[in-house]
């Protein structure tokens, strides 16, 4: 069976990162398509690092990185942003890093509530919070561009 992690994301997973943000697909799906060089994306880290107002989280099948995700606080509010990595895509773990993400924040009863937009044409974002129920299911919105999931009453 696949061990799963999830953990704080470190200097060492730089490179990672910035390969799975520049990756087609996830700059498809982000509402900022452009690449990235690699000296602005370190800056990034380092200043996400920094804020405490910022959870940047790796997430690891059998010890390899699968994916991230990220959750900056606004006035009690998580804004969620994650991709998976593409070996890992279509196999549950959008799904299964979410639910470790929610786990996490419920228990440090940081925020009481998370959102997600997902562009219209992003079908698998789409599935991976209607699927989310751990502790109530997100709420679906229609935006402009997509779709709004939010998920209220994470505080424990």
């Amino acid at each position: 069976m696949e061990e799963v992690v999830l953990r704080k994301a470190e200097r060492k997973d730089i490179r990672f990162l910035f390969e799975l943000r520049n990756e087609i697909n996830v700059r498809r799906n982000s509402f900022s398509m452009d690449l990235v060089s690699f000296e602005d994306h370190c800056r990034w880290f380092e200043k996400k690092s920094q804020d405490s107002d910022c959870f940047l989280f790796l997430y690891e099948v059998s010890g390899c990185p699968a994916g991230q995700v990220r959750v900056d606080i606004v006035h009690g509010c998580g804004k969620i942003s994650y991709a998976i990595a593409p070996a890992f895509r279509r196999k549950g773990h959008g799904k299964r890093m979410i639910a470790l993400m929610e786990e996490f924040l419920r228990k440090k009863g940081v925020i009481e509530e998370l959102v997600a937009e997902v562009k219209e044409e992003n079908i698998a974002s789409q599935k991976v919070f209607e699927a989310s129920n751990l502790g109530g299911g997100y709420s679906r919105t229609r935006t402009g561009i997509g779709y709004e999931y939010r998920k209220r009453g994470l505080k424990m």
